[in-house]
């Protein structure tokens, strides 16, 4: 039996900055950015898993007045991710899976503790085609 995953599991991400506004106005590749064709997008706070912390765009143009309205300094908090296509859902939905590790660095040696409870939280509305 194939344990292959038809899914991309690692969804294009960048974090917020002037090069990444200038590729998503341009709808192409600039200073080494890839896949910033037109798409639908996630807005995502780096740090805070506990409360709804992804906000969905549908478009470039929609990410980018969202990312224009925020403060400058305020972008080192987030990261954007492009869609994963076809989309992978739980019961119908979305979700977002994190996953704490913990490194260790002792001796010369690096020691990964992956904790056993990941956090997975569904989007509230089922997935449409589109949305």
């Amino acid at each position: 039996s194939s344990t292959d995953i038809p899914h991309d599991m690692t969804p294009p991400t960048f974090v917020v900055d002037h090069a990444l506004l200038s590729s998503l106005d341009e709808g192409q590749d600039n200073q080494g950015l890839a896949c910033i064709s037109e798409a639908h997008w996630f807005l995502k706070h780096r740090l805070d898993s506990k409360r709804p912390r992804v906000h969905p765009y549908g478009s470039n143009a929609e990410l980018c007045r969202r990312l224009r309205q925020m403060k400058e300094r305020s972008w080192k908090y987030y990261i954007v991710q492009k869609e994963i296509h076809p989309a992978m859902l739980i019961r119908g939905r979305k979700f977002v899976l994190r996953a704490h590790v913990l490194a260790w660095v002792h001796g010369g040696t690096l020691d990964l503790f992956l904790h056993d409870n990941p956090l997975v939280s569904e989007n509230e509305k089922q997935f449409v085609t589109g949305d």
